[in-house]
């Protein structure tokens, strides 16, 4: 599988940049289905499901405004949830502050719109 696969299968991605000031600072992408068929996530449906967020390092901040997106995005969608992998324990901390929770033995943290 690739995250090549804009719009296409099997996980048909959407891609979206931050733009500041005229600048491009930031990326992220995101589906609106490819967790639906993630077992982890089988009692967090229906979800958006969350990729990848990146912002260039001297920008900080910018967090809220993506989550604000993704949440907009979901409900637009008729999405309950929004979930993530989390791979690097720190950011558990920051998520979490976003009111995203931790899945029990899983890289896997959702939240509830």
């Amino acid at each position: 599988r690739s995250y090549a696969n804009i719009k296409k299968e099997p996980w048909f991605i959407e891609y979206c940049c931050l733009i500041y000031n005229g600048t491009p600072i930031g990326l992220m992408s995101y589906s609106l289905t490819h967790g639906e068929d993630d077992d982890r996530a089988e009692q967090y449906k229906p979800n958006l499901y969350i990729l990848d967020i990146q912002t260039l390092p001297q920008y900080k901040g910018f967090l809220s405004h993506y989550f604000k997106f993704l949440e907009n995005k979901a409900k637009e969608n008729q999405k309950d949830y929004l979930i993530l992998m989390c791979y690097e324990p720190s950011l558990e901390r920051v998520y979490a502050k976003y009111r995203f929770e931790k899945v029990e033995n899983e890289n896997l943290m959702f939240k509830k719109l």
